[in-house]
């Protein structure tokens, strides 16, 4: 027999551009429309981008570069803590995708139940396998990677 039951996940993503404040306004507006969890996106400047990426370009009107947006718009671990709790309290699943190995250790400190790995990080092998060491449910996006993908994060 096929379960039917359809798992739904409201994405905010970076949609709360930093504000902590507009984060919970997401969690508020959708709790109570019969969604299962909300899903953020777990960035950590220091974790993810140095200065001699080759992604340091002009990225935004007030940001410079990647690093000068994820330092602006990353949360610490208890206000990720805060916003789990608002989520749970609200009737919602927490979630958030991680773009490091720090990211993802700051979300298991706070009890995540299930993973979302993205796609432009399905191929980052250590950090794929360390989410499936937990034995979690774990959704991996695939639409932005090929068969021919075969790199690792390489942060210089």
């Amino acid at each position: 027999m096929i379960d039917s039951s359809v798992f739904v996940i409201a994405e905010v993503g970076m949609g709360h551009d930093g504000s902590l404040g507009l984060a919970h306004a997401f969690i508020d507006a959708i709790a109570g429309t019969g969604v299962d969890a909300v899903k953020f996106q777990t960035h950590i400047a220091d974790a993810e981008s140095s200065m001699s990426e080759r992604f340091r370009i002009l990225f935004s009107p007030q940001d410079s570069n990647r690093y000068s947006y994820w330092k602006r718009t990353e949360f610490t671990k208890e206000q990720w803590a805060g916003l789990r709790e608002h989520s749970l309290q609200k009737g919602l699943e927490f979630m958030s995708t991680p773009f490091s190995l720090d990211a993802v250790s700051l979300l298991r400190n706070i009890g995540v139940a299930r993973w979302k790995i993205g796609s432009a990080e399905a191929n980052y092998i250590e950090l794929v396998d360390t989410i499936l060491s937990f034995g979690q449910e774990t959704y991996i996006s695939t639409e932005l990677i090929s068969l021919q993908d075969n790199y690792s994060q390489d942060v210089v």
